[in-house]
């Protein structure tokens, strides 16, 4: 079971504050809370680590992935692999190439099934995927940048549905470092952009902040 990290959670705001006037670094923030996490849940992060870099994803890497007890491993990446698919789909109807060669298998048949049979304009998915109506609502964004860019909104959101009930744990830790991996591709992508996601990920730390004792300057000796 995962461990109560009450003092590394508390301790993320001022770690990315830390990074407000200097070089963003997710590199530097990773390496910071591993060497804070013991072993059985530092492979966590190696799981994440992982499965954001594209070139390592494999529908080997999926269905270890949604086999993990991790509540965050196993249900982001199974967002993951539905977002990927279905961008995979999308981009294959456009061009007109066939689809089934790429498609990596989910666990859900009747989602597979719809990407590769369904004519309809979002592939029958409304009803079977929660995120599907806001992901076809994007991909009319004509804005490649800005379509991109709430696409990851969709990610950021999805660890944030994840987390909720989740406090001062692994799960807690691994969004964080999600949503700091998406703030420094931003940074590097449109600088404006990755400065609004910054500023919005130190907003939602803000509840993890320890307060600032008050002074009574009344009782206060000069």
């Amino acid at each position: 079971m995962s461990g109560n990290y009450h003092y590394i959670v508390t301790g993320l705001p001022l770690l990315i504050l830390d990074n407000e006037n200097k070089a963003f670094s997710y590199e530097k923030l990773c390496q910071t809370l591993r060497e804070q996490l013991p072993p059985n849940d530092l492979r966590w992060v190696d799981w994440l680590d992982f499965g954001m870099n594209p070139s390592c994803l494999s529908p080997h890497f999926y269905r270890a992935a949604l086999r993990q007890n991790n509540p965050f491993i196993s249900q982001y990446f199974d967002f993951d692999l539905k977002l990927r698919n279905t961008l995979t789909a999308f981009s294959a109807r456009k061009a007109g190439i066939p689809l089934a060669p790429v498609l990596l298998p989910s666990r859900d048949p009747d989602f597979d099934q719809a990407l590769l049979q369904s004519k309809a304009a979002d592939f029958g998915l409304r009803t079977l995927w929660d995120p599907a109506a806001r992901l076809f609502s994007i991909l009319e964004t004509p804005n490649l940048l800005q379509r991109e860019e709430k696409i990851d909104q969709l990610r950021w959101d999805e660890a944030n549905r994840i987390c909720t009930f989740h406090y001062f744990n692994i799960n807690t830790i691994l969004g964080f470092l999600l949503k700091a991996a998406l703030v420094q591709r931003w940074l590097l992508l449109d600088k404006d952009l990755g400065q609004e996601r910054f500023q919005a990920l130190v907003k939602e730390l803000n509840p993890y902040r320890p307060s600032t004792p008050q002074v009574d300057s009344k009782n206060t000796a000069t």
